[in-house]
């Protein structure tokens, strides 16, 4: 008989696999090809978060400064995000999405929810609310 450490061991390990399965699908599903992942992973994160200034873009990414200099230059010059004084420090800089990074987002964001939506569909009602239960724990993991 195993002992609650080793089930909670055996449990995360299945878990983190299977999160990182279900987010490696889905971005390689629809994420567009002129994007590296770095790249697409900057988008989303002001997408989802607005704008912000390129130290906190370099946190939300786990990036550091020089990495995330060289991906600002990239994603400005592919016109997705454009940079701004910050209003409060004018010694910042401002980071958000341009109307084409908004669109871009927009897109891959349906187009990965309707895949998504379409294999729940081929679940069983059990399965999808046992999915639905779930939900609500995997957020407090994630918001702890």
């Amino acid at each position: 008989m195993r002992t609650a450490p080793e089930l909670g061991s055996n449990l995360a390990g299945q878990l983190r696999i299977s999160a990182l399965r279900l987010l490696r699908r889905l971005r390689a599903e629809h994420t567009p090809d002129t994007l590296s992942s770095v790249q697409f992973s900057a988008l989303s994160c002001l997408y989802r978060h607005g704008a912000m200034t390129p130290r906190e873009l370099a946190i939300y990414e786990g990036v550091q400064p020089p990495t995330v200099t060289r991906l600002i230059a990239s994603l400005q010059s592919a016109k997705l995000i454009s940079r701004q004084v910050h209003p409060d420090d004018r010694r910042q800089l401002l980071l958000q999405l341009t109307p084409s990074g908004t669109e871009l987002l927009a897109a891959t964001d349906a187009e990965s929810q309707q895949w998504l939506a379409a294999h729940l569909v081929e679940l069983t009602d059990d399965e999808r609310a046992t999915l639905a239960a779930a939900v609500p724990i995997i957020n407090k993991i994630v918001n702890d």
